[in-house]
C-alpha cells in the first residue's frame, strides 16, 4: 500500500511525502526478502530524487522518466 501511494505522491510532485512512503515500503519488502520489489522501490526513489540546480542541460541532465 505504501508503494502505490508513494508512486502517486511522487507523480503529483510531492517528493518529500513520496520518499517517506517509498522508503517504508522498501524496508518492508526487504524484511520479506522481496528483492524484485526492493529494486522497484529503489528505482522510484531514484526517479523522484531532485537534481541539483545549475546542472548541465545536456542528455546527462535528463531524469529516469
Amino acid at each position: 500500500m505504501d508503494f502505490a501511494h508513494g508512486i502517486t505522491l511522487r507523480r503529483a510532485g510531492r517528493r518529500r511525502d513520496a520518499t517517506a512512503l517509498l522508503t517504508a515500503a522498501r524496508q518492508a519488502f526487504a524484511a520479506l526478502g522481496a528483492e524484485v520489489h526492493v529494486e522497484r522501490c529503489d528505482r522510484e526513489l531514484k526517479t523522484g530524487s531532485p537534481t541539483p540546480r545549475g546542472a548541465d542541460s545536456g542528455a546527462a541532465a535528463l531524469t529516469e522518466q
